[in-house]
């Protein structure tokens, strides 16, 4: 029941409503590579772009965007991944990816407009802006996760359709997950775009501001320590220059998501049964654990 019932809210509204969320923040951001002049500020700029546009390629395949800066030419090298389902390197993050959670499945491909929102959404949230502050090199790199963090937060503030804020758009398709309870973001060390606004309000305003703080490693800092604040993320008490370098695992890292990440009920489901899942030794006629896991999909 509740399945059908966001089935039925993202063909009639979530799709729509991220396809416009995706065209007005790509905007926004080519308006911000227009301004910059720092080589590694366009880089970061280009490679948002080509994460976005990923993201609108999976939501509309014939969707066709002006190269910025070779944007376009990362956007294929993880569109075609994406596409395969396979595990590969992203270009643009410079992580390594496991692509088939982007494949829809179950219910998520009854629809054409549902599976290609389904391929879009996972794309947009399991890849993620750890909150290093380490400018990798261009050409092998990801870039400044964390500048691109705020920029891309920037461009999504910036981002209009109509006489609306793109945020706004953010919203409701962030909402439609979380009231059907499927949003997972709570349980793992995850920024989004909302938890941002009370303390990077200025972003709003000039670009070359902007550049100004979160170049200032006292800026960063007192930025990190605003966020930690606003929304106890469990981030510790390490600074910015910290986090990343102690030998974490990626997922222990404080990361910036775009979009939060959701869990399917079908998964809940197994991972309950799972628990009571019986082998032949203890059960006369056990259940065939490939049974459980066909059934959850």
């Amino acid at each position: 029941f509740k399945n059908g019932i966001l089935g039925s809210v993202i063909e009639d509204h979530l799709y729509s409503d991220l396809y416009h969320l995706l065209n007005a923040t790509i905007e926004a951001t080519i308006e911000d590579y227009k301004q910059a002049e720092d080589s590694e500020v366009k880089d970061d700029l280009q490679r948002n772009l080509a994460y976005l546009t990923v993201g609108l390629r999976l939501l509309d395949p014939n969707g066709k965007l002006p190269d910025i800066g070779g944007a376009d030419k990362l956007a294929e090298v993880d569109y075609k991944s994406c596409r395969r389902g396979i595990r590969a390197k992203s270009v643009i993050f410079n992580q390594n990816v496991d692509f088939s959670y982007c494949t829809p499945w179950g219910w998520y491909a009854n629809s054409d407009k549902v599976s290609r929102f389904y391929q879009s959404y996972q794309w947009l949230s399991k890849v993620y802006f750890p909150f290093r502050n380490v400018t990798v090199n261009t050409l092998s790199g990801g870039g400044n996760s964390f500048r691109r963090a705020v920029l891309l937060y920037r461009s999504l503030t910036l981002a209009k359709v109509g006489q609306s804020q793109a945020i706004l758009l953010w919203n409701r398709v962030g909402n439609g997950f979380a009231l059907c309870g499927m949003d997972a973001y709570y349980r793992i060390h995850t920024i989004l775009p909302p938890d941002l606004s009370s303390v990077l309000d200025r972003s709003r305003g000039s670009f070359t501001r902007l550049l100004d703080i979160v170049s200032q490693p006292y800026a960063r800092t007192k930025l990190m320590l605003k966020i930690r604040k606003q929304r106890p993320v469990q981030l510790g008490s390490t600074s910015i220059f910290e986090i990343g370098s102690g030998g974490k695992a990626p997922d222990d890292l404080e990361v910036f998501r775009f979009f939060p990440l959701i869990q399917p009920s079908e998964s809940n489901w197994l991972r309950h049964v799972g628990h009571e899942f019986k082998t032949e030794t203890d059960e006369p006629t056990p259940t065939p654990l490939s049974l459980l896991t066909l059934h959850g999909h």
